[in-house]
């Protein structure tokens, strides 16, 4: 395990700690964790828009799901579309 400066402080901390226990500054292994955290959780939210829209799409083969299939897919897409615009 290998000793590095933190950024901020200069405290000597493990390589692969997340932050700074003296000062709290991420390191680079916490910045990647954090932007893995955000890349998986708006996955999450696209998972469910595209799931939405294929269910509508499916429903609205049938000529009594049509009018909830219109609904499930502006709902889908609201959401689908909502996961790549706010960020996580």
């Amino acid at each position: 395990m290998a000793l590095i400066s933190c950024e901020e402080c200069g405290e000597k901390i493990s390589e692969k700690a997340e932050s700074c226990p003296k000062c709290g500054a991420p390191t680079k292994a916490g910045k990647k964790a954090q932007k893995k955290a955000r890349v998986a959780k708006r996955g999450n939210t696209q998972g469910v828009g595209c799931l939405l829209i294929l269910l509508s799409v499916v429903l609205g083969l049938t000529v009594v799901g049509a009018p909830v299939a219109a609904l499930l897919f502006i709902v889908g897409f609201v959401i689908l579309i909502a996961g790549l615009l706010i960020p996580a």
